[in-house]
Formats: structure tokens, C-alpha cells, sequence
């Protein structure tokens, strides 16, 4: 081999070896040689409150991930909690109508939730962001366009991604159900 092709399959070889260490250390590999890669990392733990998983031990404040699915419910979202959320610094939980594993599982009723409800995911976070600080019960809402419409009361924040013709509609539903938060709160 020349050198040039020697030290590209020496480059090659170093690339197999740290995916199969990745494999092993962070996911699974079944019997066909797929790798499966596990989002959850060691300080993730399972919690009481209708079996969802939390990316902190901090108690979310001022609402608990409990408060923010009863109160997305009252309204007519299908919200659980995500069996397997992406952990990030200040996040305790993340709920959605729409769950591809876990014991909420819907994948049958997805076309016939997002047609009516849209899709939707919040995160409950352990405290105020800086932007909630001064006033946490107002529902501030952001809409880029493309990326869904951000709303967000005190600790929760939720994106909706809804059919063109019910985003009005849907978005004012999710500001109302927020805001009832809010309400319960003072």
C-alpha cells in the first residue's frame, strides 16, 4: 500500500473502532448489527408522577410537570409526559402529545392528534427563565414562521407545530391553558 492509502484505512480503522466504542458504552447493538443509541444519561431517574422520566432531582417551580399536563388536558391536549426526554441543563421533563415509546405509546393515533391538536412539546424546567422573570404569568409567544410557535408561561415552554388553517385557533387554546396556569398560582 502506498502511504497515502495506508494512513486512510488507518483513519478508516480509527472511525469503525470509536463508533463500535460508542455502541457498546452508550447504546446497544441487536442480533442484525444495528446500533440503537440511548439518550438517557446516569442522572436521569424514573419519577411517581404518571411515570415520567426527569432530567433533574431539582422540583420544578413555580409549576410541576403534573400541573402543566392537567391543565394542557383541561384544555383538550393530549399531553404525557416523554418517556426518554433530551436532557439539558435546567430541564426536569418534557411532555407531548404524540409518543413513540413508552407506556403512553400512540403511534396509531399520531395523524388523527396532529390533525386536530397539532404537534406540540413543552419542557418544564426547574425555575424561570430570564425572560419570565419579570412577569411570569404573561404567555409570551413567538412565531418565526417556520419553526412552530413557541409559547411560554413561567417554567413551561411549548412549541406547537399546527395545520395552517388551526394554528390561530390551536395557539390561542395553548396561550389559555398556559395562562390557567398562572391563575391557580398567585
Amino acid at each position: 500500500m502506498t502511504q497515502g492509502r495506508l494512513s486512510s484505512f488507518f483513519a478508516l480503522l480509527v472511525m469503525v473502532f470509536f463508533v463500535a466504542s460508542v455502541a457498546v458504552s452508550c447504546g446497544q447493538v441487536d442480533q442484525g448489527g444495528s446500533i440503537t443509541i440511548t439518550s438517557q444519561s446516569p442522572s436521569m431517574k424514573a419519577s411517581s408522577a404518571e411515570n415520567d422520566v426527569r432530567c433533574s432531582n431539582e422540583e420544578p417551580s413555580p409549576i410541576t410537570a403534573t400541573r402543566a399536563v392537567n391543565a394542557l388536558r383541561a384544555f383538550g391536549f393530549t399531553i404525557f409526559p416523554v418517556p426518554d426526554p433530551v436532557c439539558a441543563p435546567q430541564l426536569v421533563t418534557q411532555l407531548s402529545n404524540t409518543l413513540f415509546r413508552g407506556p403512553n405509546v400512540n403511534v396509531p393515533s399520531h395523524d388523527a392528534i396532529t390533525s386536530r391538536e397539532g404537534q406540540l412539546i413543552c419542557d418544564v424546567e426547574t425555575g424561570l427563565s430570564p425572560a419570565a422573570r419579570d412577569r411570569p404569568w404573561d404567555a409570551r409567544t413567538f412565531d418565526d414562521g417556520a419553526h412552530g410557535v413557541e409559547v411560554n408561561v413561567a417554567n413551561v415552554s411549548c412549541v406547537l407545530f399546527a395545520p395552517a388553517a388551526k394554528n390561530i385557533e390551536l395557539v390561542e387554546k395553548l396561550e389559555e391553558a398556559l395562562r390557567s396556569l398562572g391563575k391557580t398560582s398567585r
